[in-house]
This record gives structure tokens, C-alpha cells and sequence, in this order.
């Protein structure tokens, strides 16, 4: 017979339970990866177009041609510029926004909105 202080260990089915838990998050953590893989290479690309010197003087037209360009060489598909890039005067400055939201589908109807926003401030000429 058995007693509780000799007894150690998992049942089989705490083990499952773990082993479904775990395998849930690294599913999760695969579904995630490409959105926000995509997310960083949107920042990147937005930092290196606020570094330009002409960036403050170009229309909403030009910077939605280059930024395209741009996405185009890293494959960003999700982001539609004429909708999502928004450009505000403060003063001196330019702030350009990219605002955009990703549907990431899980399992049946269930999915996860991201929503990812990136504001770079410029110095506007004129």
C-alpha cells in the first residue's frame, strides 16, 4: 500500500494539461511571430524615412509612393497607406502616423486584432 508522503509525481492527466497549455502558447507565439516580425520592419522603415532630409517637404503623395517602394522590398501586404498614414502639422514639425490593425486568425471564429500604431515627428520645411 501507498502512502501519501511516498507517493511523488504528475497524473497523467495533470501531465496533459501542461503538455495542452504549453502547446497552446507556442501556437499562439507562432501565429504571432509573422505580424509582429512585419510590425518591426513598418518601424524600422518609418525611422529611416524620418532621417531623410526631405522627408518635412514631401507631399502625403510622395511619402505614400516611397513608404510603398519600401514595403514593397520587405513584403508588408497588410497595410493599406492611403487609408492607414495620416500626417499632422504641430508648429515646425510634421508628425506622420502609420495607425493599422491585423486580424490574425486563431481557430474557427475565433481571432486576435492587433493594433499597432507608430508616430514619427519631422521637420517640415516651408
Amino acid at each position: 500500500m501507498n502512502t501519501p508522503n511516498r507517493q511523488r509525481g504528475m497524473t497523467m492527466w495533470g501531465m496533459l494539461f501542461v503538455f495542452v497549455v504549453i502547446g497552446f502558447v507556442v501556437y499562439l507565439g507562432i501565429l504571432l511571430f509573422p505580424p509582429y516580425m512585419a510590425d518591426f520592419k513598418v518601424k524600422s522603415t518609418l525611422d529611416n524615412l524620418a532621417k531623410q532630409s526631405d522627408a518635412g517637404s514631401m507631399t502625403r503623395d510622395d511619402l505614400i509612393l516611397s513608404l510603398d517602394k519600401r514595403f514593397d522590398i520587405d513584403n508588408i501586404t497588410h497595410i493599406n497607406l492611403k487609408q492607414d498614414l495620416k500626417l499632422e502639422k504641430r508648429g515646425n514639425f510634421r508628425l506622420i502616423k502609420i495607425h493599422y490593425e491585423v486580424e490574425v486568425p486563431v481557430f474557427g471564429n475565433v481571432n486576435l486584432l492587433l493594433k499597432f500604431k507608430h508616430d514619427k515627428q519631422v521637420k517640415a520645411d516651408g
